[in-house]
C-alpha cells in the first residue's frame, strides 16, 4: 500500500491507495505524525482510491482524529467510495469524524474554520 502526501492552501492531504487494514495501520500512523512533526495544523484523508477498511482502521482513525483535535489539528475523511462510506455510515464514524464527499469541499470546509483555531 502506498501513500502519497500532497501540500495544498497548508493542508495536507494523505492519499491512501487500495485497502486500508491491520497491514498499513503502521504506515498510516507513521504519516500522521509526520504531519504533525512538519507543523501541519489540517489533514485530510483522500479514500478515493481505497476500496475497503476494516476495524482496525476505523479505530486508528478515530484515535487519530481525537488526538489531533486535543493539539487542535483539524482532521477529515474525504471522497470515500460507496462501499467505505456505507462502512463508515454503520459504525457511525461519521457522526464523530468529519466526512466530506470530495477532497475540495473538504478544503474549502478546512480553510473556513481557519479563524475558528486563530488566537
Amino acid at each position: 500500500m502506498d501513500i502519497l502526501k500532497e501540500a495544498r492552501n497548508g493542508i495536507l492531504i494523505l492519499h491512501p491507495i487500495g485497502t486500508l487494514d491491520l497491514y498499513i495501520r503502521l504506515e498510516f500512523l507513521k504519516a500522521i505524525q509526520e504531519a504533525r512533526d512538519e507543523g501541519f495544523q489540517r489533514i485530510i484523508v483522500d479514500l478515493g482510491q481505497v476500496r475497503y477498511v476494516d476495524s482496525i482502521m476505523l479505530s486508528a482513525c478515530t484515535k487519530s482524529y481525537r488526538s489531533l483535535a486535543t493539539e487542535k489539528i483539524q482532521f477529515g475523511l474525504a471522497n470515500p467510495q460507496e462501499f467505505v462510506r456505507e462502512i463508515f455510515n454503520l459504525v457511525h464514524l461519521d457522526s464523530l469524524v468529519p466526512v466530506f464527499s470530495s477532497v475540495d469541499e473538504a478544503v474549502a470546509s478546512f480553510l473556513g474554520w481557519q479563524s475558528l483555531y486563530s488566537p
